[in-house]
């Protein structure tokens, strides 16, 4: 009798039958970000460069100020400055002197006084191409971010290609000519590359454009300078003093020299906009839905607090917030620099209590670019973490000026106009910026006071469990060149011992 072998099943696998449709999806997902990127990129034109050459309104006076301070006369003083404005064809805005305050250091004006040497149109569109050309050098550091799970070319990474150029705060850096786009192009080559240490010629570049960073625009630099020096970038701190202080100093003297009464006219001008209306967090300021802080957040929790303390309270609180997280990481890591994933999360917090401290609008919040380098990391190592969806979350809040549209939609009938005058709504809804980003520094946080999960030795990241591949060259085929490879030890072909995560 002849048995019959047993029939094989020719059928493929469910991976291999499957894997036609995930290569179908995977296209399609290709082609919706780019799509995305495309979007992102006319959105960019549109609402930032064209309404810049438009516009440009708080250049006005920063740009009159530097030809001030160039020429040899106080840059501080109203009347002569506008008159130097309308000497230069500026024509933008018209003559009050509630519109045309000058109020940055006099380091402001002389890294700016190129521009003075420009007529007002010339000088607009000189910014606006300085800006192009940072933004570029930004998309560029983004995309030499390496991670692990994060590889190049990837999904990951075009998503936060076009995230970058459709962030609204930086069409509105663009649009209004503001200089939070120069000191964002200072720090986020760090956050990138927070886990490599840099070199002298390097650390010297960075420290320089930190400290021009912080002479352009102090308040955007005062939590994020102190926090570099917790990274393996601390090099560069010394040197941003440095350079700060020689803008510093060149500044003051040419502007003493010429108008020996800066300092009163100056503080004339702060103390008079600080009493106004539009220099307060308040809602009868009329900017009231662009501006990003915590004092109407303070009050809504703590009704009890008015005036000044409402503003301690505010002012406060995120520095403290700051200063205890650091010294965790001081004594969690011995002094030593921090690794590359603790590293971003420390500047990302840092950026985000640096826009919610003191007075920022909507614009400043370009500076949160740094809070996406780290959410990007961290979704590439964690993508089904509830935390990571949380972030972005709070991330997505920044890609739609909603305040601004709430404010359209109540003037223009679309939304019950009663609702401008309700302070739940003013408290919420037209401060949608300001929560979103208490909500990220808050995860943030809670990333970084939570338990180390490993002890990292000192002088080697090892926080995000990086393997043969750092930077996700090696093809999937190649033992450990896939992104479950690099997470996990143990894989065919990889001799690393698995760590605990």
């Amino acid at each position: 009798m002849t048995t019959q072998p047993h029939s094989i099943s020719r059928s493929s696998p469910p991976t291999e039958r499957h894997r036609p449709l995930k290569n179908q999806a995977r296209v399609l997902l290709r082609l919706a970000l780019v799509l995305f990127i495309v979007i992102a990129v006319l959105l960019l034109v549109q609402r930032g460069f064209l309404r810049g050459l438009d516009r440009s309104l708080d250049l006005t006076m920063i740009y009159a100020a530097a030809k001030a301070w160039l020429t040899g006369r106080d840059p501080y003083a109203f009347a002569p400055l506008y008159d130097l404005y309308l000497a230069s064809g500026g024509t933008d805005k018209a003559r009050d002197a509630d519109q045309f305050t000058s109020l940055y250091p006099p380091t402001t004006y002389a890294l700016l006084s190129p521009l003075g040497l420009l007529s007002w149109p010339a000088a607009k569109a000189a910014w606006l191409a300085f800006n192009g050309l940072l933004i570029g050098f930004c998309v560029a550091a983004m995309l030499l971010l390496r991670a692990p799970g994060l590889r190049r070319g990837s999904s990951l990474q075009l998503g936060l290609l076009g995230v970058t150029l459709v962030w609204a705060p930086l069409h509105t850096a663009l649009s209004l000519g503001q200089l939070s786009v120069a000191c964002t192009a200072a720090v986020l080559p760090i956050a990138v590359f927070a886990g490599r240490k840099p070199g002298t010629a390097v650390a010297v570049m960075a420290g320089s454009a930190l400290g021009a960073a912080g002479a352009l625009k102090p308040q955007l630099l005062f939590l994020l300078g102190p926090a570099i020096l917790l990274t393996r970038w601390r090099a560069a701190g010394p040197i941003a003093i440095v350079a700060a202080s020689v803008v510093a100093a060149v500044a003051i003297v040419r502007v003493s020299g010429s108008a020996p009464n800066w300092w009163d006219t100056w503080m004339q001008n702060v103390e008079a906009f600080t009493s106004s209306s539009i220099g307060r967090p308040d809602p009868a300021n009329p900017q009231f839905h662009e501006m990003m802080h915590l004092e109407t957040i303070v009050g809504l929790v703590l009704p009890a607090a008015e005036g000044s303390w409402r503003t301690l309270i505010a002012t406060v609180l995120p520095v403290g917030i700051f200063v205890l997280a650091g010294s965790v990481l001081l004594v969690r890591h011995r002094l030593q620099p921090l690794p590359a994933e603790d590293a971003r999360a420390w500047l990302a917090l840092s950026a985000v209590l640096t826009v919610l401290t003191g007075y920022h609008r909507s614009y400043d919040a370009t500076l949160l670019l740094v809070a996406l380098v780290a959410l990007a990391a961290r979704a590439a190592a964690r993508p089904s973490s509830i935390v990571t969806w949380l972030m972005g979350f709070a991330a997505a809040a920044f890609l739609v000026p909603a305040p601004s549209v709430f404010v359209a939609m109540t003037r223009r009938g679309l939304l019950p106009p009663a609702l401008a005058e309700e302070p739940l709504w003013q408290a919420t809804a037209l401060q949608a910026h300001s929560w979103a980003a208490l909500a990220w520094a808050a995860l943030i946080l809670r990333d970084l006071l939570s338990p180390p999960q490993w002890k990292s030795k000192p002088g080697r990241d090892d926080s995000l469990m990086v393997d043969r591949d750092p930077d996700g060259l090696l093809p999937e085929s190649s033992p450990g060149g896939s992104p479950l490879g690099r997470l996990t030890r143990g894989a065919p072909g990889s001799r690393e011992r698995r760590r605990p995560r």
